[in-house]
């Protein structure tokens, strides 16, 4: 687990508040047959990104567009 503390402006914490209000889940696949769920979330300057797991997708559950090119393998 961890702890991140962050102080805003009023400016940047009525953002952050708006952020969250609004925030959409989307999904991405990583490797043929497999995706994960994923929130974006502006902090500052900063853009966290928060993974779900990565989960094996029933058949025809996921259209067939191959890995996204916007992710890459740790």
């Amino acid at each position: 687990m961890a702890d991140i503390y962050t102080r805003f402006s009023h400016e940047e914490y009525k953002a952050f508040e708006e952020a969250c209000r609004e925030f959409s889940e989307t999904t991405h696949t990583s490797v043929d047959g497999y995706y994960h769920k994923s929130i974006r979330l502006p902090v500052g300057g900063l853009i966290f990104e928060f993974h779900g797991p990565i989960v094996k997708a029933a058949e025809g559950e996921l259209e067939d567009s191959g890995p996204d090119p916007d992710l890459r393998a740790s």
